[in-house]
């Protein structure tokens, strides 16, 4: 099954052995929670969905995340674009002790009751690939940075102080 319209809910056990497949469009202004991170909500990202069950019985979810969006750049604090572009592979577990048993190549999410609300855990997916402090590239930051002045550290700048154990030392070289 390959659809355009994504469930707000789904049950990830009778997905997966219809390998269900999902693609389609999230509106950034949807995602409240990765909104507050952007400078504006405008656009929407690309979203593909894939459901199975590996060779060792454990239900997937395989996905693929991209965009462009606008972050706020942390130098000049003017916005800048961002190429969003995510791919992930859930497994769905019922406990969080489940979660060590998955193969390193999943990440965990956890099941609570028999359907999963798929928005919140790809918002999360969004917020883990945005960057955590986002920086122009050197030229085409605002900010002119031969105007920034970097004041000397406070070690640097201090009066150097007498050695509290050159009394000892003195006292060595008399004997």
């Amino acid at each position: 099954m390959f659809t355009e319209q994504l469930p707000l809910r789904v049950d990830p056990y009778k997905m997966a052995k219809a390998a269900s497949e999902f693609q389609t469009s999230l509106s950034l202004a949807d995602l409240t929670r990765v909104a507050e991170l952007l400078t504006h909500t405008q656009g929407v990202l690309t979203l593909q969905l894939s459901f199975a069950i590996d060779p060792q019985g454990i239900r997937t979810i395989s996905g693929h995340i991209q965009g462009e969006v606008e972050v706020l750049c942390q130098r000049c604090l003017q916005p800048m674009p961002w190429t969003l572009d995510s791919e992930f592979t859930w497994g769905i577990v019922h406990q969080d002790a489940d979660a060590a048993n998955l193969p390193r190549a999943y990440e965990p999410v956890v099941l609570e009751g028999e359907e999963l609300e798929l928005l919140p855990v790809l918002e999360d997916e969004v917020i883990l690939s945005l960057p955590q402090a986002p920086y122009h590239k050197a030229g085409d930051c605002k900010l002119d940075l031969s105007q920034v002045h970097v004041e000397e550290t406070a070690s640097k700048a201090a009066p150097s102080k007498e050695n509290p154990f050159s009394v000892l030392k003195k006292l060595k070289q008399k004997h």
